[in-house]
């Protein structure tokens, strides 16, 4: 698991990564949602965890990347 604070833009949308495990990254978004992006289940999994335990004021969502 990494973390990083850092905002970037991605599309038309500006992220910040708050953890990476994997190829998953968990991320929140300027407008305040927090989602789980790509990566593998288990990585998944991994990261609702660790948001459980550290992050537990998100509520999280799942996008899956075309």
């Amino acid at each position: 698991m990494t973390m990083r604070m850092d905002w970037g833009a991605k599309g038309n949308e500006e992220v910040q990564v708050v953890a990476v495990f994997g190829d998953t990254r968990v991320v929140r978004l300027r407008r305040g949602i927090t989602e789980i992006r790509g990566g593998s289940r288990r990585e998944q999994a991994e990261a609702r965890e660790w948001a459980s335990m550290f992050c537990h004021e998100a509520v999280l969502e799942r996008r899956r990347w075309r």
